[in-house]
């Protein structure tokens, strides 16, 4: 007897609401590819979101496989036909968005540090609604208009609990998965 996979619901994919997906918590798990396919990075982040007057304020807190831990807080501003416009400390003016069906587009300048250095990263990004509790994002990076690599994430909404259990970063914790991202690190 053959195991049948579970049904899409397909109902929940007609428009990806990111105030609504990111207002409960999110623990997501990515990495950066570069452009020969290299895996140079791995990491996971939580993600928590509300709105704080009309903006809707979405608080990430990473850790790498490096152990390298890094915060942001992207602040939201929905317009008219599924428009938004987005900041960030670390963000070089204002990034725009859309969003269309469950699909959302961005593009946006993010200031990074590499091999010891700042440099502006060209963001060309698309979320992805894949069910109800999960979405999938790649980001094209480029460097002058010169494709640099690929950030694939994957997002999954979680119980608070669970959220903090993982990666609460204002306690000592260690999440799941560096152990494994030692392993893959030594492969």
């Amino acid at each position: 007897m053959r195991d049948t996979p579970p049904a899409f619901d397909t109902t929940s994919l007609e428009t990806f609401d990111l105030v609504a997906f990111f207002s409960k918590p999110v623990r997501a798990e990515g990495l950066f590819e570069d452009r020969f396919g290299t895996v140079r990075r791995r990491f996971i982040v939580a993600m928590t979101g509300q709105m704080v007057g009309a903006t809707f304020e979405l608080h990430e807190d990473f850790i790498y496989d490096d152990g390298e831990r890094q915060e942001r807080v992207w602040r939201l501003i929905t317009g008219r036909g599924g428009s938004f416009t987005a900041t960030a400390d670390d963000i070089i003016g204002v990034s725009r968005g859309v969003t269309r069906g469950n699909t959302i587009s961005m593009t946006y300048r993010h200031k990074v540090m590499a091999e010891g250095r700042s440099m502006v990263l060209s963001f060309d990004d698309r979320f992805i609604k894949m069910t109800a509790q999960t979405a999938f994002s790649r980001a094209r990076v480029s460097k002058w208009g010169i494709g640099v690599g690929e950030v694939l994430i994957f997002y999954r909404q979680v119980a608070e609990a669970v959220l903090d259990a993982e990666i609460d970063h204002r306690a000592a914790w260690t999440p799941h998965m560096p152990d494994r991202l030692v392993a893959m690190r030594g492969s």
